[in-house]
């Protein structure tokens, strides 16, 4: 590459960047050499397996043939013998294709494939003669309505991470056995990393100057021409060693820091369906699991007890892994909810109920107690929510979605929020705006990170979360390889894998007086979120209501002998709860999400009729049968007293008394009785329906077609309507 100095700096130093990105890209397809192709079969089916299946017909699946259909699923398997010439070299699985994918080595689940994880390690250290079975379930996608509020009606496909493909059938792009050109990758990490670094810092930096300078010359030692591996290699070490000396250089002693999670948040039901969820769990969590076995610093974040409850039941040996990890302090299951839940339309019971369910199964699982509530894209914040955290022993929340208003920027990032009754939570705001909670670690977005931190006097670290998500995928091999180098690098904020709650904790407890912000926290952006998908809202209230009625009568009937289901009632309110997620209750989600909702609901509502009404029946057991009458009891669920008129369904009673025989106050109606009733609060109390005399204890008679009262005299036709008004009094038709 030819040097040039003159007294053009500004435009040289534009022509050097250029150069070296362009030299920087030509240099990526080099980073793994193509060992040899690996033959597959593939098969189509529309059922999800949880294990490679042996009943599907494969036929041969060579590169370019094209598998699958909306909403299918393709299964390919091969088999790998890794040479002895690949002795002593790190060996990978290559497989392209469009759809989401999870890698079975031997059996066993092994890691997800997406764009963004394309090679699967088979092994870091071949020795020549392993011998592997490789499968890989492929989802094929589906076509999501709507979805783009610009243009409604175009149909766009379900991809990883929410992106959109091509509609199946879907193209094997590449399968083969690839190893890894370590002196490559390594010098593209160490580049890309100070190159990145550089381009951050003001044109008159020295490190700037001295970056370019030096990355110049390393690629000066690089031919694109070269003609062996052992060329290659050569090269690529000369140049490593080159600009090794700008990567030993340090930041100094106000340098800020980022601490950074390992993170994939998976929607539960969005774009696809919750059931989708169960898969999109297994390829993130395996990709993360792997990401430990090779990085001994990296640390994994995921909130929600629901996964953890799929993964347990469909993939329990990827459970097993994950409880190792928890137990060393790198994996934290740490977010306090069953799911990451809506918490604007959901009821405060609901909102209990999921901290509950959630921590529960943490302790069930992992044996762990987390202390903090992870709510990065939820649509706002009830007033609430801290005096329910600090009843549940949880410290911190965290979260970004302020981030998106589009009308005033929310005044703090890290304070104490204050709720309704004065209760106070630390609050910490993930302040990333390249992809938010989903952010890539890269030097320019740690710097964001940090420029995006509003009270810069009052803390010198910030907390983000990083890995490819919202449909899962999470972190990469390429983020932690940039992560190292970034720990301390001068001119990048250092940057290290965190532990949140540990994080959390030296931040809430450095001496400083941190803002307070009292009330809801309320998001400027998505407001249909509180009227979409009413249906959908109406159902959640009557389920709500409905738990809560269930579960009453059934602990007082228990006093009776009831035996109370508790496992069925847990599982509904599983359902509940997980369909309160921040996607599906605002009403954001595809329509299928929408049409199994609807199903589930109506299923949970006969259910729950059937235990209240069987608790209730057991209840009225107490009472002793009306030998002159029909003997009824009525619940009453509320808290207080109440006097409200009854509606009882009978044609052949007339009148009511209490269980004392105290004729109580009662009106015949089109459809039955009337009857107003003293009822205590959480109680059930007998009423006994009486044929009495008319007029025998009121003044006022009605027989259906007219209304007999001490002032008027009221006569109506077939609809109801007003014929006769006669005022007695009066002695005159009205």
């Amino acid at each position: 590459m030819e040097r040039m100095h003159n007294g053009k700096r500004g435009m040289l130093t534009s022509k050097t960047i250029e150069q070296i990105r362009k030299r920087l890209e030509k240099m990526v397809p080099w980073r793994y050499a193509t060992a040899f192709p690996v033959s597959l079969e593939a098969a189509e089916t529309m059922e999800h397996f949880r294990r490679p299946p042996d009943d599907l017909s494969f036929k041969e699946a060579p590169i370019d043939s094209k598998w699958g259909v909306h909403w299918g699923t393709v299964w390919f398997r091969g088999d790998i013998e890794i040479p002895k010439e690949l002795r002593g070299q790190r060996v990978f699985y290559r497989h392209r294709h469009d759809g989401e994918r999870l890698l079975f080595v031997n059996g066993r689940p092994e890691g997800g494939m997406d764009p963004n994880h394309e090679e699967a390690l088979l092994t870091p250290k071949a020795k020549g003669g392993e011998q592997f079975s490789i499968h890989v379930e492929a989802y094929c996608g589906h076509p999501m309505r709507n979805v783009d509020p610009f243009n409604p009606k175009v149909i766009t496909m379900h991809g990883t991470s929410g992106a959109s493909h091509e509609p199946p059938p879907l193209p094997l792009r590449e399968s083969a056995v690839v190893v890894e050109r370590e002196a490559v990758t390594g010098f593209l990490y160490d580049a890309e990393v100070l190159f990145r670094t550089a381009l951050m810092l003001d044109e008159n930096s020295l490190r700037r100057a001295r970056i370019l300078e030096e990355l110049r010359g390393a690629l000066d030692q690089v031919s694109l021409q070269w003609k062996t591996e052992d060329e290659l290699t050569a090269m690529m070490l000369a140049a490593r060693k080159q600009i090794a000396p700008l990567l030993k250089m340090r930041n100094g002693t106000t340098a800020p820091t980022v601490g950074i999670v390992g993170h994939a948040h998976i929607d539960v039901g969005w774009l696809w369906p919750v059931r989708e969820s169960i898969r999109k769990s297994a390829r993130t969590f395996t990709t993360a699991l792997n990401l430990m076995d090779a990085y001994p610093n990296f640390t994994f974040q995921q909130s929600q007890a629901v996964l953890y409850d799929m993964v347990e039941k469909h993939y329990p040996e990827v459970l097993a892994r994950i409880k190792k990890r928890v137990k060393e302090g790198r994996w934290e299951p740490n977010g306090g909810m069953w799911v990451e839940a809506d918490c604007n339309v959901s009821g405060g019971e609901s909102l209990v109920r999921q901290l509950l369910e959630g921590r529960k199964k943490f302790m069930e699982l992992f044996g762990y107690k987390g202390d903090t509530l992870w709510l990065p894209d939820v649509f706002g914040y009830a007033a609430a929510l801290p005096q329910i955290l600090k009843l549940s022993d949880i410290e911190n929340f965290v979260t970004s979605k302020l981030n998106w208003n589009d009308t005033n920027r929310f005044p703090y990032d890290t304070f104490w929020w204050r709720g309704l009754d004065g209760t106070e939570i630390f609050t910490a705001f993930i302040t990333t705006r390249s992809n938010g909670y989903n952010a890539d670690v890269l030097p320019e977005v740690m710097q964001e990170t940090w420029n995006h931190v509003q009270q810069k006097e009052l803390q010198d670290r910030v907390l983000t979360s990083v890995g490819w998500g919202d449909g899962g995928g999470g972190p990469s091999r390429e983020m932690c390889e940039r992560a190292a180098r970034m720990g301390d690098l001068e001119g990048c904020p250092k940057t290290e894998f965190t532990n949140v709650s540990r994080f959390l904790k030296e931040l809430r407890e450095q001496p400083v007086e941190r803002p307070r912000w009292s009330g809801e926290l309320y998001l400027e952006y998505h407001r249909g979120a509180y009227t979409t998908q009413a249906r959908t809202k109406r159902w959640n209230r009557k389920m709500e209501l409905l738990l809560r009625e269930t579960e009453l009568f059934a602990t007082m009937a228990m006093a009776d002998g009831f035996d109370y289901p508790a496992k069925e009632i847990e599982e509904q309110w599983h359902i509940l709860l997980t369909n309160q997620f921040h996607d599906i209750l605002p009403g954001t989600s595809i329509r299928e999400v929408y049409h199994i909702a609807d199903e589930e609901y109506k299923r949970m509502n006969t259910a729950l009729i059937r235990i209240r009404d069987e608790a209730l029946a057991t209840l009225a057991k107490r009472f002793t049968p009306d030998p002159e009458g029909q003997a009824w009891i009525v619940a009453n669920a509320l808290s207080w007293d109440s006097h409200d008129i009854v509606a009882l369904t009978t044609k052949d009673f007339n009148g009511a008394v209490d269980a004392d025989g105290v004729p109580l106050p009662a009106q015949k109606t089109r459809d039955g009785l009337a009857v107003r009733l003293p009822l205590r609060p959480l109680s059930v109390t007998p009423v006994a329906l009486r044929n009495r005399e008319e007029n025998a204890r009121s003044p006022f008679s009605y027989t259906g077609k007219s209304l007999e009262t001490p002032f008027y005299r009221v006569e109506f036709d077939k609809s109801g309507r007003i014929t006769s008004l006669y005022d007695k009094e009066a002695n005159r038709e009205v």
